[in-house]
């Protein structure tokens, strides 16, 4: 007579799961800022964040940010509008890079700015890059937000240098994407609490991103009837034909680094 096995439970797979990934992220992967002087690697990452948001094949699969491939951003476009973003903050040391140790290749990036209060609605964009304006439409209707948030919470408008904005977390690869991430925002919040900053805040437009935010212990403000601050695609008059499954909003998250 045999005896039964023991099954595993859900939550131990899950748990394993965690724990391989945790591992082959750091043991393969070596975590820094991208350096000033580079412009070669500093296209590398604009290459590697645009693949990862206009389009990459993942295994059998095909990954794309939904809001992207609904606004048809094309690959190029999304390269030099990354490439602006870059170029303009690299200096402040704040964009983090995941390389393969045994290649040196970029799979990964955070991009992130020191954020303080702008007053003016930014100029359109035109040809190539209007579908932009959109994306800015509801960055800027978070920022706000994320603003009024603070205000209410500290009693006082954002200072300077003492929050920090995600504008964009990316990686190349078709397995542990979520570890790799965390690792680069994990050195990330590091720089930013020894350099005394006290939030850091990002959006999050679909539903992996959302996942990966609540993972990483961030938490969704709420507003005055204390509801999750967040965007919602059905009630605009383009995003409203995103179907559900690749995304419903576009949400804030924030950590407390102090």
């Amino acid at each position: 007579m045999t005896m039964p096995m023991k099954g595993i439970s859900e939550d131990q797979t899950n748990t394993n799961i965690d724990i391989e990934g945790a591992i082959i992220a750091k043991k393969h992967y070596v975590y820094e800022v991208l350096p000033v002087s580079d412009e070669e690697l500093l296209i590398e990452v604009a290459e590697c964040l645009a693949k990862t948001f206009s389009g990459v094949k993942s295994g059998n699969a095909f990954i794309v940010e939904p809001v992207v491939l609904l606004l048809k951003i094309s690959y190029e476009t999304m390269k030099e509008f990354i490439f602006d973003f870059l170029k303009q903050t690299v200096n402040q040391g704040l964009t983090i890079i995941a390389r393969e140790k045994c290649t040196g290749k970029v799979i990964g990036a955070v991009a992130a700015e020191s954020f303080q209060t702008i007053e003016l609605d930014p100029p359109l964009l035109k040809g190539d890059f209007a579908p932009f304006n959109k994306i800015n439409q509801i960055t800027r209707y978070l920022v706000k937000k994320y603003e009024q948030y603070i205000y209410n919470k500290l009693g006082r408008k954002i200072v300077k240098e003492k929050h920090i904005r995600i504008f964009l977390t990316g990686v190349m690869l078709e397995k542990n994407k979520m570890y790799i991430a965390a690792e680069m925002r994990h050195l990330l919040e590091e720089i930013c609490k020894n350099r005394g900053y006290q939030y850091i805040f990002s959006t999050a437009p679909n539903h992996r991103s959302q996942k990966m935010n609540v993972r990483l212990n961030y938490h969704m403000p709420l507003d005055c009837k204390g509801v999750p601050i967040a965007y919602s695609y059905a009630k605009d008059p383009v995003l409203k034909y995103l179907p559900n499954e690749l995304g419903e909003d576009c949400k804030l998250f924030y950590k407390q680094l102090t």
